[in-house]
C-alpha cells in the first residue's frame, strides 16, 4: 500500500509514472479496477498452479531431503521463470542483429516480451519468499495475481466506453 500511495502521488504531483525502461507501473482508474476484478480469478488460478509447480515439483532438495536455503532458492526460481522470455528474445534478436529478420515474426509481441523478464523474475522471488516463510502457496499466489493483474490491466488503454 505505501508503494501504491507513492505511485499515486508521483502521478498527481509530477504527472509521471513509475518506469524502469519498459517496466511501468501505473495507477488504476475505477474502470481499470473493475476490469482487474474480472481477470483476477483466472490469474489467481494460474499463479496457484505456478506456485504449486515451482515449490513442489521443481523444488530443489539435498540428499537428505532438506529443502534448498532461501538465499539459493530466490535467484534460482527467479531465473527459472524469466529464462523462457530471455530465450524468446534471443531467438528473435540474434538473427536480427546478424543482419537477417526475426524468425518468428510478430516484432511487436517480441517488444512486449521485454517487460515480462523482470516481471517473471519478481514473481519468482515473491512465490519463493512467501512459500519459505509460510510453508503455503496461497499467500504468494494471491499477491502475484494481484501484482500481475494490476500491472497488465492498468497499463492497457480502454478504447470504448462502459
Amino acid at each position: 500500500i505505501p508503494t501504491y500511495v507513492l505511485l499515486i502521488l508521483a502521478d498527481l504531483i509530477f504527472k509521471i509514472d513509475f518506469r524502469l525502461w519498459v517496466l511501468a507501473f501505473k495507477p488504476m482508474s475505477t474502470l481499470h479496477f473493475t476490469i482487474m476484478l474480472a481477470y483476477l480469478p483466472f490469474f489467481g488460478l494460474f499463479f496457484l498452479m505456478l506456485s504449486t509447480t515451482l515449490n513442489s515439483q521443481l523444488r530443489r532438495v539435498d540428499a537428505q531431503g532438506n529443502p534448498m536455503a532461501l538465499e539459493k532458492a530466490l535467484p534460482l526460481n527467479a531465473a527459472i521463470l524469466a529464462v523462457g522470455f530471455v530465450a524468446l528474445l534471443l531467438i528473435q534478436y540474434l538473427p536480427l542483429f546478424a543482419g537477417g529478420t526475426m524468425p518468428l515474426g510478430e516484432p511487436l509481441l517480441t517488444i512486449v516480451a521485454f517487460q515480462f523478464v523482470p516481471i517473471m523474475a519478481i514473481v519468482g522471488l515473491v512465490l519463493t519468499y512467501f512459500f519459505h516463510k509460510t510453508g503455503r502457496i496461497y499467500t504468494s499466489a494471491f499477491l502475484c495475481a494481484l501484482l500481475v493483474t494490476w500491472y497488465i490491466v492498468a497499463g492497457q488503454a480502454i478504447h470504448f466506453a462502459f
